[in-house]
């Protein structure tokens, strides 16, 4: 329906069936400001300027490059955002391959010093005697002629 300055607005349903697009894809371009909308009073309803709709999707038509300036623009982003996973996976395979490199650093010094404490723990036992033996002779008192 035309305005007083020969602007036509129509609903967001007739849109969609007109142009071909979702009502989503309308109300999504609304919310981004590319197309131009207004509320009606009575019936209160959405009106969308058809001339902003015709331009949003001249935007969405091929350009020099041969892809749409916006399809060429979501293609760019996801190339560089699957190049950025790229690159952190391969930085936590990385860092993947330091952390198992330390944790078996970490098992051979353990098991080493494991080692070294029971190689020293055996030297004691044969060097001293057991502690029952050391306090049992020391508080031991000859008897008389039986202890002797």
């Amino acid at each position: 329906m035309p305005d007083d300055e020969g602007k036509e607005w129509i609903t967001i349903a007739e849109a969609s069936e007109r142009f071909g697009i979702s009502e989503r894809t309308i109300w999504r371009r609304i919310q981004h400001s590319i197309i131009e909308a207004k509320m009606e009073a009575k019936p209160r309803r959405r009106l969308v300027l058809v001339e902003s709709i015709q331009a949003s999707l001249k935007s969405d038509t091929p350009d020099a490059s041969g892809g749409t300036s916006l399809t060429g623009h979501l293609q760019e982003e996801n190339k560089r955002l699957w190049k950025r996973v790229e690159d952190l996976e391969a930085q936590l395979k990385a860092k993947d391959e330091i952390t198992e490199q330390a944790k078996e650093r970490s098992d051979t010094i353990i098991l080493q010093l494991t080692r070294q404490f029971e190689q020293s723990q055996r030297l004691l036992e044969h060097k001293s005697e057991p502690w029952h033996r050391r306090i049992f002779r020391r508080t031991r008192k000859p008897d008389g002629p039986m202890g002797q």
